[in-house]
């Protein structure tokens, strides 16, 4: 096989798996709320039951493989795993489900890293409405619904209203992934830093192409 072939070959390899580790499992450690702000909610379906009281919005902080990383619950239906409890995900990209390209949108919009307090809370109770099921559209009907107004409901029906009527053919989510667990909440991911082992797979490729190099520079001698 000629230097030329084995050199396209490493860097098919190496392309392959770099896109193909975000379907690796990756270590999650929940951390907290920011801000935290209590919302009164009702839940139909929450484990199964019924859940009425408190819910704290925000972004989720979590641990991805070590990395501090500010996200959205996109699960109303699971509890979140607990503080520091160290937990396999699998991150995903967000591939044929409207309603998690829609939670993106809002998080276009409103991310953790730049948002305000404020402007967090009312971004993750509009995502909680987009993920509910069924026909979401209103946040104080439905399986998921606000009980209480904390100040915040009609700047977050709004953002609602924006994220459904969203044409997603022009809306790009390359930046953004999916943490899935069968067992706890999921949350949106924003350009997650890729995790060790994609970077340990980069570098074998490239000191492949270094040997290749090495090995025609002597047959030239």
């Amino acid at each position: 096989m000629s230097v030329k072939k084995r050199v396209l070959l490493v860097l098919l390899g190496v392309l392959l798996c770099t896109t193909s580790a975000w379907a690796t499992p990756v270590d999650l450690a929940f951390q907290r709320v920011d801000p935290g702000t209590s919302v009164q909610v009702y839940i139909n379906g929450l484990n199964h039951g019924e859940y009425s009281g408190g819910a704290l919005a925000g972004s989720y902080v979590n641990l991805i493989d070590k990395l501090e990383t500010f996200t959205y619950c996109v699960d109303i239906f699971q509890y979140a795993p607990g503080v520091n409890v160290h937990v396999t995900y699998d991150l995903r990209e967000l591939l044929g489900d409207d309603k998690y390209k829609r939670a993106a949108y809002i998080m276009s919009k409103y991310l953790p890293s730049s948002a305000t307090a404020e402007q967090k809370v009312i971004a993750q109770v509009a995502i909680w409405e987009i993920v509910s099921g069924g026909t979401p559209g209103n946040l104080e009907s439905g399986d998921f619904r606000v009980t209480r107004d904390w100040g915040g409901l009609a700047g977050a029906q709004d953002l609602v209203r924006e994220a459904l009527n969203l044409n997603l053919s022009n809306f790009d989510t390359s930046n953004f992934k999916l943490a899935f667990n069968a067992g706890t909440q999921d949350f949106l991911v924003y350009s997650p830093v890729p995790e060790p082992a994609t970077m340990l797979l980069f570098g074998a490729g490239l000191i492949g192409l270094a040997g290749f190099g090495r090995k025609k520079l002597f047959k030239r001698a």
